[in-house]
């Protein structure tokens, strides 16, 4: 059994390695989609921040995306960030569709 689980551990991460991908790499073109259909009214088009609330973060500065890791963007589309009214996205959004939101925000940074 110990060495199945090794095994298929090894396979896996081989798998992943060579195709290139990994359990939350998204498509930012398809994100770009989402994105634009349930951020971009209070995020921007070009999520510069530019919705009605003034705590919305500047995805296209580059500091903020430094000290934003993606796991911690897609935790934030999930759980929503009540300090400035953004809503949870786990139930609207599946965690594919979030992840690709967080990859392509990712491309965002100038």
């Amino acid at each position: 059994m110990k060495y199945f689980f090794l095994s298929t551990l090894i396979l896996l991460a081989a798998f992943f390695f060579l195709t290139g991908q990994s359990a939350n790499n998204g498509n930012p073109e398809r994100g770009k989609a989402v994105f634009e259909k349930f951020c971009a009214g209070c995020h921007g088009k070009s999520g510069g921040g530019l919705g009605p609330s003034s705590h919305m973060p500047n995805f296209s500065d580059k500091r903020y995306q430094e000290s934003h890791a993606g796991k911690d963007l897609f935790d934030k589309i999930t759980r929503g960030v009540v300090e400035s009214g953004m809503p949870s996205w786990e139930k609207i959004l599946s965690q594919e569709d979030r992840w690709n939101v967080v990859s392509y925000i990712k491309t965002l940074a100038k």
